[in-house]
């Protein structure tokens, strides 16, 4: 793994380029494939749970905060993440198990022409052999990503990124002026919560950040920006925030949603890009391969 900017600044790298599905499969700290999908299958759950339940009973305009799109983009990041796991965990075991027993009818094959001792030495490294022959067909078979692994990879950068500006906006300048009965468990998941499980989440898991991807969260900047603007048309909210109101002053407003689009993005997702190459120093450090 590079970490140089000539390596990161290619434009391959806007896509998928130089990764296995393997980063998709397993912790950054443990090689178990089942244990990875034990802890996917508890954040999907965890956080679809908390999704759900903030959204029973809410209005239409529970629907315009930036706040309840990150936490809509978080469980869209979970459940494939899931997925992908899953696919990981029974699909790749599936073929292993077919490359062994392939392998292992080789090996008997050759040895039935050879000594009585020679048969010893084939039997004793039959189970080291296979393995490696197995793990390096099934990771020659499977170098591209499949749909899935591309979804999960483009809401992993998405999540991240709107995260930060989420919780920074609303402790900064919603919080301080927010009603106090408007201040509840949910708010707290939205705004605390759900920045801390994806911090956990990048600190353990094995999925890379690629410097370029920021393109994804400025495209959902972009939509999230186009959203509000045809809701002040239709009439239905021209203020979802203070500084975004298209009423009273339409020119902040659009100053502030291109600032962040264009500008913020880039910070947010330097962030966890610096915080994913410390986990990826760490685990060299301590020879996790």
């Amino acid at each position: 793994m590079s970490t140089n900017c000539r390596y990161e600044f290619q434009l391959k790298h806007f896509g998928f380029k130089d990764c296995k599905p393997r980063r998709f499969q397993t912790l950054q700290w443990s090689r178990s494939k089942f244990l990875f999908v034990i802890y996917r299958l508890f954040t999907f759950t965890f956080q679809l749970g908390w999704m759900i339940a903030g959204c029973i009973g809410r209005s239409d305009s529970y629907f315009f905060k930036l706040s309840n799109w990150c936490m809509f983009y978080s469980t869209i990041y979970y459940g494939f993440a899931c997925i992908s796991a899953i696919h990981g965990l029974f699909v790749n075991n599936e073929k292993n198990e077919k490359k062994k027993s392939s392998a292992t009818c080789g090996y008997y094959n050759n040895a039935l022409t050879q000594s009585t001792e020679e048969i010893k030495k084939i039997k004793l490294s039959i189970s080291e052999s296979i393995d490696v022959e197995a793990t390096q067909n099934i990771e020659s078979d499977n170098d591209d990503l499949r749909w899935f692994h591309r979804i999960t990879w483009i809401f992993h950068t998405i999540a991240l990124d709107t995260v930060v500006l989420v919780t920074a906006v609303y402790w900064i300048a919603v919080f301080p002026t927010e009603a106090k009965e408007d201040q509840d468990i949910h708010g707290y998941a939205k705004h605390a919560m759900n920045i801390g499980l994806l911090f956990i989440d990048m600190l353990f898991v094995n999925t890379p950040v690629r410097f370029l991807h920021t393109i994804y969260m400025i495209l959902a900047c972009v939509c999230y920006s186009v959203f509000l603007v045809i809701i002040h048309f239709v009439g239905l909210e021209s203020s979802v925030y203070g500084f975004t109101n298209f009423d009273e002053n339409p020119g902040l407003a659009a100053g502030v949603l291109a600032l962040v689009t264009f500008v913020g993005s880039w910070i947010f997702h330097s962030l966890w890009f610096g915080i994913y190459h410390f986990r990826w120093f760490l685990s060299r450090s301590c020879h996790v391969e």
